[in-house]
């Protein structure tokens, strides 16, 4: 399956899709603008974007690819500017059954995550530390 390249405009403007095998833009299904608008949006890995409403907190995934959305319980505790930066990934399709939508911060060690369609879910946090490893130049470790 090919994955589309997004390419995000600041002050209101469009979301384009960039087909990179095709060197053309793609036109997403859907009205994307619209569904978009007023929301936080952070990519994920295959192709489809998790949403967040700015005044709502309402969260959602989007697929460019067909229009559909799938909705999250409200992603609250991570600040629009983290969300923007942070990562996102799929277990698998969103529809499935025990897929997981994970959410890595850039600059926390926190690692968020909801299973789409689960009944009475919200999102977790999980902190995690890795510890630090000390860079020795000298010995080229």
């Amino acid at each position: 399956m090919e994955l589309p390249c997004l390419a995000f405009h600041q002050c209101g403007r469009s979301t384009p899709l960039f087909s990179a095998t095709e060197q053309k833009r793609t036109i997403p299904a859907g009205d994307m603008d619209a569904t978009l608008a007023g929301k936080v949006v952070c990519p994920t890995a295959q192709g489809h974007l998790l949403a967040r409403d700015a005044a709502t907190s309402a969260t959602f995934l989007y697929n460019p690819r067909n229009g559909e959305t799938i909705h999250l319980p409200p992603l609250i505790g991570v600040q629009d500017a983290v969300l923007v930066d942070s990562h996102c990934l799929l277990s698998g399709d969103p529809a499935a059954p025990g897929c997981v939508v994970l959410l890595v911060e850039p600059e926390d060690t926190s690692i968020w995550h909801v299973r789409p369609g689960d009944d009475d879910t919200q999102w977790a946090k999980h902190d995690y530390d890795i510890g630090e490893q000390i860079l020795d130049v000298e010995e080229d470790l």
